[in-house]
């Protein structure tokens, strides 16, 4: 049984269930208690327990940045960013499942890695804007 979105149009689809459970989230800032003092008198908390940007595999991040190119010349610069429905949703969630598979198969005929990243990326704006919207999440 589907517990009821709000959203006027749900019958307990995918989008609607997703949405559920992303309004059971909330975010925080964090603070560990912790200072660290600077030489100039800064203080800040500490670092513990935060994302760690600078850690992130930087030629991973070029290959993604080499498929956004790639996708701009076909498409348009940030055409991606245009899509705000749920079937743009479903469209990104279903290829980076499917971009998954090929990597996990290791297909070499595209780079399926960048791929899942993208889509995801995509999936994640698109439930942001539906949020705002008040359609769903």
């Amino acid at each position: 049984m589907y517990e009821h979105c709000g959203h006027s149009m749900c019958k307990g689809h995918l989008v609607c269930q997703i949405a559920i459970e992303s309004q059971r989230r909330t975010f925080e800032t964090k603070d560990s208690g912790k200072r660290e003092e600077f030489s100039t008198g800064m203080v800040r908390d500490t670092q513990d327990d935060k994302p760690r940007y600078d850690l992130i595999d930087r030629p991973f991040l070029k290959r993604w940045a080499e498929l956004m190119a790639r996708g701009a010349k076909k498409y348009g610069e940030n055409n991606w960013k245009k899509a705000a429905t749920e079937a743009e949703f479903a469209r990104f969630r279903a290829s980076a499942i499917r971009h998954l598979f090929q990597w996990l198969e290791d297909d070499s005929s595209e780079d399926h890695a960048a791929a899942v990243a993208f889509n995801l990326a995509g999936a994640e704006m698109v439930k942001e804007k539906l949020k705002k919207e008040g359609l769903a999440f």
